[in-house]
């Protein structure tokens, strides 16, 4: 009869764990409104990030393969003058002489003008150059404000180098075309 009773009892007990085991799975499936709008919110940053690295960079210097001359007193900035249109993000090179800078020199970028922003780390380390004395870094910028004048400033210690960058309207291409005397009319 002990037998029986035990049998019985481990039979209660096995069903109640098994019942407490599916409710706990159920518990922690379940999102409650406060994790829900946590999870919006990630998202909604993550969305914010993909769109921006979505967007077109324009290249200002030369072509990322292109053959460069050693820079002048080691590094510069190119092309050290540059109109952008506001709204719209463009690559400034970063050109540094390893063989005067040695590798793991920090650079570090600045804006005169809070309306043009640095999209991305404003400093980075310089590092062995791939087969060239000649370390080229590009650098992200983009205007916010139609009419401003900035100073886009490179520094490795006290050695300064400096790109003047003005932010332009954005313009209708046959508008900008007229206001430099490029007229292109159908002649019959």
């Amino acid at each position: 009869m002990c037998k029986a009773v035990i049998a019985a009892i481990e039979m209660r007990i096995d069903q109640l764990v098994q019942e407490e085991s599916r409710h706990q799975k159920e518990v922690r499936s379940q999102i409650d409104d406060e994790e829900r709008t946590r999870y919006r919110d990630a998202f909604k940053v993550l969305n914010e990030i993909a769109e921006s690295e979505a967007e077109e960079v324009q290249n200002l210097g030369q072509e990322p393969n292109a053959q460069v001359e050693p820079p002048p007193n080691g590094f510069c900035l190119y092309p050290d003058s540059a109109h952008v249109t506001v709204g719209k993000r463009y690559s400034v090179e970063v050109r540094i002489d390893i063989s005067k800078f040695g590798p793991g020199s920090l650079v570090r970028l600045s804006s005169s003008n809070a309306k043009l922003g640095i999209v991305g780390n404003t400093e980075f380390k310089i590092s062995k150059a791939h087969g060239s004395q000649i370390m080229r870094r590009f650098v992200t910028v983009q205007g916010s404000e139609a009419g401003v004048r900035a100073t886009l400033r490179a520094t490795i210690g006290k050695n300064i180098a400096e790109a003047t960058i003005y932010v332009d309207p954005e313009q209708e291409e046959n508008q900008y075309l007229y206001k430099n005397g490029l007229v292109l009319s159908c002649v019959d």
